[in-house]
């Protein structure tokens, strides 16, 4: 049930990004790269509250670490993004940051939610259109997969003032 998981999280981020197409009959294999201390732990947990809350915890530790305003390595993103602050809270890790586009402000409305705080990157996807796989590799690093997703998340949002619901 797991892998099914993975693979639907997978597949929709492929399909979103627009990245690669593919057919139904494509197999798709994913690859780990690296250690995975954090997925290990959390075999032995029973629960989702109790998967939620180490992962939530271990994400703390490793974004705390930051020091804050730091700017996010752009690879071939459009908008320029940085991270203002990060507070986690319950079981949502709650993120600040600031965005531009062509030297314009992205309507970012901060601060931005993230439940479960991931633990996977993306870290490369190959077609071999001759046997038809797509091999896609993913790591355990919760500071890069935390900048992906807002970085996608202000890659897809308009031109405009961005807004502050609350600042803590």
């Amino acid at each position: 049930m797991k892998k099914i998981i993975w693979v639907i999280v997978i597949c929709m981020l492929v399909c979103f990004t627009g990245v690669i197409a593919f057919t139904e009959k494509t197999q798709i294999k994913i690859v780990f790269d690296g250690a995975t201390p954090i997925q290990n732990e959390l075999v032995f947990k029973t629960n989702y509250a109790e998967k939620d809350t180490y992962t939530k915890q271990e994400v703390n530790k490793i974004m705390i670490k930051e020091v804050y305003p730091y700017t996010v390595t752009k690879n071939s993103a459009k908008t320029d993004i940085q991270i203002e602050k990060f507070k986690c809270k319950s079981d949502t890790c709650w993120y600040w940051i600031h965005a531009t586009r062509g030297g314009q402000e992205v309507a970012i409305d901060n601060p931005i939610g993230i439940v479960p705080p991931p633990i996977n990157a993306l870290v490369s996807e190959i077609y071999d259109e001759k046997n038809d796989i797509l091999t896609i590799t993913i790591q355990e690093n919760p500071k890069l997969a935390v900048e992906q997703i807002l970085q996608r998340h202000a890659d897809n949002t308009p031109l405009g003032k961005a807004k502050t619901g609350t600042a803590e």
